[in-house]
Parts: structure tokens; C-alpha cells; sequence
């Protein structure tokens, strides 16, 4: 939550830090409510994930989009080997929280479908699952690194956490908050995120946007853990703009990849577009799936950089 004494004497005026205190406050009930619900079948769920104390995890909050967790869940499993995926699925429709479940019982993967949540607020609906997460399973499995990664990044080429987050405490794209709200204020995208949790296991992680100091989904972070260190002197994750050619399609520009390993298909979540993206997203994954490379239809790759480091 941003310090009331960096609002401006206009922001008083308009009464923004009265607004934004009485929304922060609401978001917290919220959470503590909803962070104490069991959902379904909890206690046999954790028994099946005990084996994974100590262990690496990537967590996944799945909505909606049963072909794209398919599509992860089988291309992780050539290049992800030093974690294990679970699935937890936030979706609305109970068709296709039907058809996301088969998947993972079809592909041998860990699920849980969260409890109701009834927000309409996309960024709310998105923390309150990794709330309810890392509260009631991430807790309780007291894992080595946990790692939320959003639905639609599937793992291109061979990629692990270890070697990703080294001896830091966290690691993941790094995001700074507007500045017109809090310049000093940064948090992890919350779909590529990772964390040691013998090292933060102590702090109150708290995955709520603050949109009064800019961030996003997981910025309730900033407050509990990312403002004691130093941003600039840490490794975060590369993310480029990507254009290939995908032989039978032709050409797919500005695609985004995180750490060179990742593919962000985007917007397949509340905002659906994936109706425009499908088709060419499954035949790129069938010829990569065959044995072909990622690197054989790039074209072309630009850096996105950091404001610390442009």
C-alpha cells in the first residue's frame, strides 16, 4: 500500500488516498475470506502432492482454455525435468472445467479446481487464486522453488528453475509500477514468477495488485517482500518480441518469449482472442512436438529491456 505521505496535495483533493485505502481494505477481507475456503477434497489433494516436499513445483491457474493446457502440459514434458506442474483450475464454465480436467487425468498431471470465486474483476479473480494457493497447498507442501506460470506460456526449449533462479531469493520478469503513481515501486509479473521458499517462507507474501502504487497482479508484494532489495543488482528474466514463419501458415509477428524458453501466446484468458490464434498455434506446436526446433522458424527476435538497464 502506498505511503500517504507521497500522495500530492491534487491526489488529496480528489480524494485518492482516502479511495485507495478503503479499496485495499476490501481487497483484504476479500482475500482472508476467500483464502479460507477448503474447496473440495483439499486433505486427499495435499496427501497425493506430499511426495513433492522439498522438491520443485510450477503452479498453473488454468481458466478456460482446455487446449492450451494441453499444449503446455505436453511440451513440459520434454523440456521441464526438474519440476512437476499443477494444475489449478479457476474457470467459470463446468464444461470446460470438465474437459481441463481430463486433460491433466489424461496427461497424468496433478489438478484441483479451486473454490467458487465470484469476482468479475479479472486482476482480482487472478490474485485470489495465487492467493489461495500459496496459502493452503504451497504451504502445506513446503516445496524447494515454487513457480507460478501463467496458462498460456508454454516451455519452447529446455528450461530449469534451478539454474534460472540460482542463489537468488526470487526471480522473474521484472515490472516496474507507473510512475505517475509510485516511480520506486516494482514487482514479478505474476505469470512467470518463481521463488526460493526456504529463503521467503517468512514474509507475508501477498499477490493482490496495488494499483495505488502502479503494479499489477502480485504487486501486493512489492509492501511484503521486493521493496527490501535491490532491484538493480539482481538477474531477471530476458523478454523478447519474436516473428517466425511456420511453413503451411506463413509469417507470425511480435510474439513474445520470456528467457529465450518461453512463448506467451497471451490474451487466451478473460480477454479471449484465441479464436485468432489456435489454428496457427497448433500447427507451430505439432511440427515442434514431431522434433522440430523453435529455432528453425524464427526470423526475427528484439530485446525488451528494463528501464535499469536500456
Amino acid at each position: 500500500m502506498r505511503k500517504l505521505s507521497s500522495y500530492q496535495f491534487i491526489s488529496w483533493v480528489k480524494l485518492e488516498p482516502i479511495k485507495y485505502l478503503i479499496k485495499y481494505i476490501r481487497n483484504y477481507f476479500v482475500t482472508t475470506l476467500y483464502v479460507a475456503k477448503k474447496g473440495k477434497n483439499l486433505d486427499s489433494f495435499l496427501k497425493k502432492c506430499k511426495h513433492l516436499s522439498g522438491k520443485n513445483i510450477i503452479l498453473i491457474i488454468a481458466f478456460e482454455q482446455p487446449w492450451v493446457i494441453e499444449w503446455q502440459l505436453k511440451i513440459s514434458k520434454e523440456n521441464i525435468k526438474d519440476a512437476t506442474i499443477i494444475i489449478f483450475d479457476n474457470s467459470r464454465d463446468q464444461s470446460k472445467k470438465n474437459k481441463i480436467k481430463s486433460v491433466c487425468h489424461d496427461l497424468n498431471a496433478l489438478y484441483f479446481s479451486l473454490p467458487k470465486n465470484k469476482t468479475l474483476h479479472v486482476n482480482r479473480s487472478h490474485s485470489l487464486a495465487m492467493q489461495w494457493v500459496y496459502e493452503n497447498v504451497v504451504k502445506a507442501i513446503k516445496p524447494n522453488i515454487f513457480a507460478f506460470i501463467d496458462h498460456d506460456l508454454i516451455p519452447i526449449k529446455g528450461f530449469s528453475l534451478l539454474n534460472a533462479i540460482k542463489d537468488q531469493d526470487f526471480y522473474g520478469w521484472h515490472r516496474e509500477g507507473l510512475q505517475r503513481k509510485n516511480p520506486d515501486a516494482w514487482y514479478l509479473w505474476a505469470g512467470y514468477c518463481m521463488y526460493n521458499y526456504t529463503k521467503i517462507k517468512k514474509s507475508n507474501l501477498y499477490f493482490m495488485y496495488d494499483f495505488a502504487n502502479g503494479l499489477d497482479t502480485g504487486g501486493g508484494n512489492y509492501d511484503s517482500l521486493y521493496h527490501g532489495y535491490d532491484d538493480r543488482n539482481m538477474n531477471f528474466s530476458s523478454a523478447s518480441q519474436v516473428s517466425i514463419n511456420i511453413p503451411g501458415v506463413g509469417v507470425v509477428e511480435d510474439l513474445m518469449v520470456l528467457d529465450d524458453s518461453w512463448y506467451h501466446i497471451g490474451s487466451v484468458g478473460h480477454n479471449d482472442n484465441s479464436k485468432l490464434k489456435k489454428d496457427y498455434v497448433t500447427t507451430l506446436f505439432n511440427k515442434i512436438e514431431k522434433g522440430d526446433s523453435w529455432d528453425d522458424f524464427v526470423i526475427s527476435r528484439k530485446a525488451i529491456q528494463n528501464k535499469f538497464n536500456s
